[in-house]
């Protein structure tokens, strides 16, 4: 898959996401970030903390997650390599699906796939 089919499904989830980065110990740290996507370097921008910072500059694999606005609808989830510098973390994304878990009662199709693929590095 292209980069502009990941851009349009950014855009769709807005600003507001998750990012998942790996501590010292191995548990995940998981912020609150705003995002924006930077066409010209396909890449995605936001804020770093400190820990954030340390964490990314240690293990620099992470995710970043829009989560779905409603029951049945689907999550974006974009895995990829970050660097910190300055207060500002880039992901360059390797891969991003739009994932799901299917809710009875939410009005979604029941035979729609569970995960789609955004972009695939493979």
């Amino acid at each position: 898959m292209r980069l502009e089919a990941l851009a349009g499904a950014i855009e769709s989830y807005g600003s507001a996401a998750l990012l998942i980065t790996v501590n010292d110990d191995d548990r995940p740290h998981s912020v609150a970030v705003e995002v924006a996507w930077d066409p010209v370097a396909g890449v995605l921008r936001m804020g770093a903390g400190s820990r954030t910072a340390a964490n990314v500059g240690r293990r620099p694999g992470v995710s970043v997650v829009w989560p779905a606005l409603a029951p049945g609808d689907y999550s974006l989830i974009v895995d990829g390599t970050a660097t910190a510098r300055g207060g500002e973390l880039v992901v360059t994304p390797d891969q991003a699906v739009r994932h799901r878990t299917p809710v009875r009662d939410s009005g979604a199709d029941p035979d729609a796939p569970s995960c789609i693929t955004v972009l695939s590095s493979l």
